[in-house]
């Protein structure tokens, strides 16, 4: 980056580089500032804003969350977001540091707010109020998140209208419970997965209110954003453990399952076909469809081999039709290849068949 002062008009500019998304370098330069410690100060938080340190203003961070959030968010919602920055809260914190916003400058904020008189001589509504502070807090929590801020004091210092929304959850809730007790727990949980509860409930209330919910919450996506948001990392570590373990149960489960619908396929095939002059072809189509299942190849070698192997055993002769001899030749192949039988195994099978 360079400074330099523009002689015909008095003013200085700042010249900077940057690299886009792409990773390719460009030249651009702001003008315009009156004095060269304007242009320093720009330059530095330009410098702050591309190394995402939070010792920038919060007016440059707001900047940087423009840039990650616009695009996310609809058109409509954007621009009442956008218009409660600039006139509500861009003109309070815009010049402070964000690293050094506390909680009791977000209170003294929320006071100047509070007095505010709108030209019918009333105040603004609790929920336009919350709207507000929500703004304020997701800025927050999009630095907390992302950029590494160790703390959101938006959130410390609690919404404006707090006592309003915890008197309307009371009223709402004695509602619920006593006329439509059927979704109740639903209610509770919906009302738990809006950003805004978290500014008015209680953590420990919300965590003790997750704990008793989340047992009959079947959908997967609920679940999952309740432990994240209000359980500890030893509640969200043991339910990740049996998450892992129901899932691997389940896996045993299906494999028990598809082995004796295999199973039992087999015995349907033999009460079908046996002492008919199919009974070997039945056996070879359904082997040969199962050498190509994925995870059960083992399981019909298991099967096939055992039935060939009793069905042969001694060391009388088994008489047969050339068709039949064909098919158990097939078969004896395909085992042999697949290792399933031993050559031992095999020529013993095909010295106890006699064609008749």
């Amino acid at each position: 980056m360079s400074i330099h002062k523009d002689n015909a008009t008095g003013k200085w500019r700042v010249v900077y580089r940057y690299t886009d998304w792409t990773g390719e370098t460009h030249q651009s330069s702001k003008r315009g500032f009156s004095t060269k410690r304007e242009a320093q100060m720009w330059e530095r938080e330009l410098l702050l804003k591309k190394e995402a340190k939070l010792d920038m203003t919060f007016e440059s961070f707001y900047e940087i969350y423009v840039e990650d959030m616009q695009n996310r968010i609809r058109d409509n919602t954007w621009g009442t977001k956008t218009n409660i920055a600039r006139t509500k809260i861009l003109p309070y914190f815009g010049k402070r540091k964000i690293g050094e916003i506390e909680p009791r400058d977000i209170i003294a904020w929320q006071n100047e707010l509070l007095a505010i008189r709108q030209p019918n001589g009333k105040p603004y509504s609790s929920s336009y109020l919350q709207k507000i502070h929500s703004q304020l807090s997701a800025i927050f929590n999009h630095a907390v998140n992302f950029y590494h801020l160790p703390s959101n004091p938006a959130q410390k210092a609690g919404n404006m209208g707090k006592e309003e929304h915890r008197e309307l959850f009371s009223m709402v809730e004695k509602k619920f419970f006593y006329e439509y007790p059927d979704i109740y727990p639903e209610y509770l949980t919906a009302l738990l997965l809006k950003e805004s509860t978290a500014l008015w409930m209680e953590q420990s209330e919300a965590y003790e209110l997750s704990k008793l919910l989340l047992p009959f919450i079947s959908d997967s996506y609920r679940r999952e954003t309740l432990y994240q948001k209000y359980m500890t990392d030893e509640d969200r570590k043991r339910y990740q453990e049996r998450k892992e373990w129901l899932k691997e149960q389940k896996k045993r489960i299906d494999h028990w399952k598809t082995e004796k619908n295999i199973k039992q396929q087999f015995n349907q095939i033999l009460r079908e076909n046996r002492k008919t002059d199919k009974e070997l072809q039945s056996i070879y189509e359904f082997y040969k469809n199962g050498r190509y299942s994925y995870g059960y190849k083992k399981l019909y070698c298991k099967i096939v081999s055992s039935y060939l192997k009793d069905n042969f055993a001694g060391t009388a002769k088994k008489p047969m039709a050339k068709k039949e001899a064909l098919y158990l030749l097939k078969l004896a192949e395909n085992m042999y290849q697949d290792e399933c039988m031993e050559l031992t195994e095999i020529n013993g099978l095909i010295e106890r068949a006699e064609v008749a």
